[in-house]
């Protein structure tokens, strides 16, 4: 009979480990599909991103590039950048705008991104405000407007917005840089953030910004 009860409890222990296993392998699953969807949002805390490693002033000269968005269309934001978009996320249509699409690069206390879209009615001019703007950028909290323009660069007139806000992974001080632009039907936001000791990112969105061509 011993011998029965310890059989029943290995079997019972073993039975536990598979189950646990089962469940590890699950929630991996759907980790995985939750960061290749192309509905989940973006995030300024990289908590659980890959991190990458902050560029220098002597990398931005060596590695800046001209970046088109959409990669095909009529109508092309060109702009220059250190690095490549890394991720791109697609989005259903909506009844007022298609074609929706958001790109993103990361590192692991600054983010650019860019959502472009296109309006069913060209008519219909985006106004752009910070709302619009700050709720796209998750991971900041107490966001303020400290800024708000309208330039023209190279031509082409755009709304500038700076807001400043706070991590809520550390509660450091984060700049949130924000360009609109419309043309046509097509639109462009576009989003530098990063913490505000970051003198890299300063530069960076400075040169990126003043860059902006629309052909």
């Amino acid at each position: 009979m011993g011998r029965k009860i310890i059989k029943m409890k290995k079997k019972i222990f073993f039975m536990i480990v598979i189950l646990c296993i089962g469940v590890m392998v699950v929630g991996c699953s759907n980790v995985g599909e939750f960061k290749s969807s192309s509905e989940h949002s973006s995030e300024l805390d990289f908590g659980c991103e890959k991190k990458q490693q902050t560029k220098n002033k002597e990398d931005m000269s060596l590695v800046w590039r001209i970046v088109s968005i959409p990669k095909d269309g009529d109508v092309k934001l060109n702009m220059e950048l250190p690095f490549e978009f890394e991720d791109l996320r697609k989005f259903k249509d909506l009844d007022e705008v298609k074609n929706r699409e958001t790109f993103i690069h990361k590192e692991d206390k600054s983010m650019v991104m860019i959502n472009h879209g296109v309006i069913t009615n060209p008519n219909k001019k985006m106004i752009f405000p910070m709302n619009t703007f700050a709720d796209l950028i998750k991971g900041a909290k107490e966001k303020k407007l400290i800024k708000s323009e309208k330039r023209n660069i190279n031509g082409q007139d755009v709304v500038y917005l700076v807001c400043e806000g706070r991590t809520e992974k550390d509660e450091s001080v984060c700049i949130m840089e924000f360009i609109g632009v419309q043309v046509d039907g097509d639109y462009w936001m576009i989003s530098y953030v990063y913490y505000a000791d970051d003198n890299a990112m300063v530069e960076i969105a400075k040169r990126s910004i003043e860059s902006i061509q629309i052909k």
